[in-house]
Protein backbone atom coordinates (compact mmCIF):
# COMPACT_ATOMS: atom_id res chain seq x y z
CA UNK A 1 0.00 0.00 0.00
CA UNK A 2 1.55 3.44 -1.32
CA UNK A 3 0.82 6.27 1.78
CA UNK A 4 3.79 8.76 -0.23
CA UNK A 5 0.21 10.83 -1.50
CA UNK A 6 -0.94 11.18 1.87
CA UNK A 7 2.41 12.02 3.17
CA UNK A 8 2.56 15.18 4.35
CA UNK A 9 6.28 15.29 4.19
CA UNK A 10 6.19 14.12 0.64
CA UNK A 11 3.04 16.53 -0.25
CA UNK A 12 5.86 19.49 0.78
CA UNK A 13 8.64 18.73 -0.67
CA UNK A 14 6.96 18.00 -3.87
CA UNK A 15 5.40 21.81 -3.45
CA UNK A 16 8.68 23.79 -2.63
CA UNK A 17 10.36 21.40 -5.68
CA UNK A 18 7.44 22.78 -7.73
CA UNK A 19 8.17 26.37 -6.60
CA UNK A 20 11.79 26.20 -7.03
CA UNK A 21 11.25 25.27 -10.41
CA UNK A 22 8.76 28.22 -11.30
CA UNK A 23 11.93 30.16 -9.96
CA UNK A 24 14.26 28.50 -12.01
CA UNK A 25 12.13 28.97 -15.24
CA UNK A 26 11.18 32.27 -15.24
CA UNK A 27 15.06 33.54 -13.55
CA UNK A 28 15.77 32.01 -17.28
CA UNK A 29 13.18 32.97 -19.31
CA UNK A 30 14.21 37.06 -17.71
CA UNK A 31 17.75 35.91 -18.08
CA UNK A 32 17.49 35.01 -22.12
CA UNK A 33 14.48 38.03 -22.51
CA UNK A 34 17.37 40.28 -20.91
CA UNK A 35 20.54 38.87 -23.57
CA UNK A 36 17.95 39.42 -26.41
CA UNK A 37 17.57 43.09 -25.71
CA UNK A 38 20.87 43.43 -24.94
CA UNK A 39 22.23 42.36 -28.47
CA UNK A 40 19.49 44.64 -29.65
CA UNK A 41 20.62 47.19 -28.08
CA UNK A 42 24.48 46.40 -29.44
CA UNK A 43 22.59 46.43 -32.65
CA UNK A 44 21.23 50.14 -31.97
CA UNK A 45 24.50 51.11 -31.04
CA UNK A 46 25.92 49.98 -33.41
CA UNK A 47 23.40 51.46 -35.89
CA UNK A 48 24.45 55.14 -34.42
CA UNK A 49 28.03 54.57 -35.43
CA UNK A 50 29.25 53.66 -31.36
CA UNK A 51 30.60 50.90 -29.70
CA UNK A 52 27.91 47.88 -29.26
CA UNK A 53 30.08 46.31 -26.65
CA UNK A 54 29.09 49.64 -24.23
CA UNK A 55 25.20 48.12 -24.08
CA UNK A 56 26.77 45.78 -21.48
CA UNK A 57 28.36 47.87 -18.97
CA UNK A 58 25.89 49.55 -16.75
CA UNK A 59 26.04 52.79 -16.01
CA UNK A 60 27.93 53.75 -19.15
CA UNK A 61 25.14 52.40 -21.17
CA UNK A 62 23.05 55.11 -19.44
CA UNK A 63 25.53 57.60 -20.92
CA UNK A 64 25.74 56.28 -24.44
CA UNK A 65 22.11 56.01 -24.74
CA UNK A 66 22.09 59.76 -23.98
CA UNK A 67 24.95 60.61 -26.41
CA UNK A 68 22.99 58.76 -29.29
CA UNK A 69 19.04 60.31 -28.55
CA UNK A 70 20.42 63.68 -27.05
CA UNK A 71 24.01 64.57 -28.57
CA UNK A 72 25.37 65.44 -25.46
CA UNK A 73 25.41 63.62 -21.73
CA UNK A 74 23.47 65.79 -19.84
CA UNK A 75 20.37 63.53 -19.22
CA UNK A 76 23.13 60.82 -18.69
CA UNK A 77 24.16 62.76 -15.57
CA UNK A 78 21.31 64.09 -14.28
CA UNK A 79 19.90 60.06 -14.10
CA UNK A 80 23.28 59.17 -12.24
CA UNK A 81 23.04 62.07 -10.55
CA UNK A 82 19.72 61.02 -9.23
CA UNK A 83 20.68 57.68 -8.75
CA UNK A 84 23.39 58.26 -6.58
CA UNK A 85 21.90 60.32 -4.58
CA UNK A 86 18.79 57.79 -4.21
CA UNK A 87 21.00 54.54 -3.20
CA UNK A 88 23.07 56.94 -0.58
CA UNK A 89 19.63 58.47 0.62
CA UNK A 90 18.49 54.77 0.43
CA UNK A 91 22.13 53.66 3.16
CA UNK A 92 21.90 56.35 4.81
CA UNK A 93 18.30 55.21 5.83
CA UNK A 94 19.11 52.03 7.21
CA UNK A 95 21.94 53.38 8.92
CA UNK A 96 19.09 55.45 10.57
CA UNK A 97 17.30 52.50 11.62
CA UNK A 98 20.57 50.73 13.79
CA UNK A 99 21.46 54.61 15.01
CA UNK A 100 18.37 56.25 15.87
CA UNK A 101 16.15 53.22 16.70
CA UNK A 102 12.20 54.17 16.63
CA UNK A 103 12.43 57.39 19.05
CA UNK A 104 10.25 59.83 17.65
CA UNK A 105 11.94 62.44 16.33
CA UNK A 106 14.07 59.83 14.42
CA UNK A 107 10.63 58.63 13.00
CA UNK A 108 10.29 61.82 11.50
CA UNK A 109 14.01 61.84 10.10
CA UNK A 110 12.69 58.32 8.55
CA UNK A 111 10.20 59.33 7.03
CA UNK A 112 11.38 63.01 5.61
CA UNK A 113 14.54 60.56 3.75
CA UNK A 114 11.27 58.01 2.93
CA UNK A 115 9.74 60.96 0.68
CA UNK A 116 12.89 62.53 -0.28
CA UNK A 117 13.98 58.43 -1.91
CA UNK A 118 10.59 58.48 -3.29
CA UNK A 119 10.69 61.51 -5.00
CA UNK A 120 14.25 61.17 -6.65
CA UNK A 121 13.09 57.37 -7.38
CA UNK A 122 10.22 59.66 -9.49
CA UNK A 123 12.58 61.75 -11.28
CA UNK A 124 15.00 58.85 -12.02
CA UNK A 125 12.31 56.66 -13.63
CA UNK A 126 10.92 59.94 -15.25
CA UNK A 127 14.32 60.38 -16.80
CA UNK A 128 14.46 57.34 -18.10
CA UNK A 129 11.71 57.69 -19.48
CA UNK A 130 12.21 61.04 -21.13
CA UNK A 131 15.66 59.26 -22.29
CA UNK A 132 13.78 55.97 -23.90
CA UNK A 133 11.77 58.67 -25.41
CA UNK A 134 14.73 60.83 -27.05
CA UNK A 135 16.54 57.31 -28.39
CA UNK A 136 13.50 56.09 -30.36
CA UNK A 137 12.85 59.39 -31.90
CA UNK A 138 16.33 59.33 -32.89
CA UNK A 139 15.65 56.86 -35.54
CA UNK A 140 13.21 58.20 -36.68
CA UNK A 141 10.26 55.99 -35.28
CA UNK A 142 7.08 57.45 -34.98
CA UNK A 143 5.26 59.16 -31.79
CA UNK A 144 3.27 56.19 -30.79
CA UNK A 145 6.44 53.82 -30.68
CA UNK A 146 8.14 56.57 -29.01
CA UNK A 147 5.78 56.75 -26.14
CA UNK A 148 5.59 53.09 -26.14
CA UNK A 149 9.18 52.84 -25.25
CA UNK A 150 9.14 55.04 -22.31
CA UNK A 151 7.10 51.48 -20.77
CA UNK A 152 8.22 49.03 -23.02
CA UNK A 153 11.71 49.56 -23.68
CA UNK A 154 13.12 46.34 -23.75
CA UNK A 155 10.62 44.80 -26.17
CA UNK A 156 10.68 48.52 -28.70
CA UNK A 157 14.15 48.39 -28.33
CA UNK A 158 14.12 44.66 -29.81
CA UNK A 159 11.73 45.33 -32.44
CA UNK A 160 13.92 48.13 -33.78
CA UNK A 161 17.38 46.40 -33.33
CA UNK A 162 16.70 43.60 -35.25
CA UNK A 163 14.34 45.34 -38.18
CA UNK A 164 16.98 45.62 -40.89
CA UNK A 165 15.14 49.01 -42.18
CA UNK A 166 15.54 51.09 -38.69
CA UNK A 167 18.34 53.75 -39.45
CA UNK A 168 19.78 56.01 -36.80
CA UNK A 169 19.14 59.71 -38.12
CA UNK A 170 20.58 61.74 -35.29
CA UNK A 171 19.65 63.56 -31.88
CA UNK A 172 15.59 65.28 -32.63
Amino acid sequence: MDTSADDPIHNEFELVKMLFDMILLSFGAYLVLTLISLAALWILYKKAGERGWTAFVPIYNIFQMSKIATGSFRSAALYSAFLFAYILLLIMGTALDFVIGYADWGMLVYYSAFLVRTGLLILIVGEYMALCYRFTQSFDKSAAMCRLSMFFSPIIFMIMGFNPKTEYIGPQ
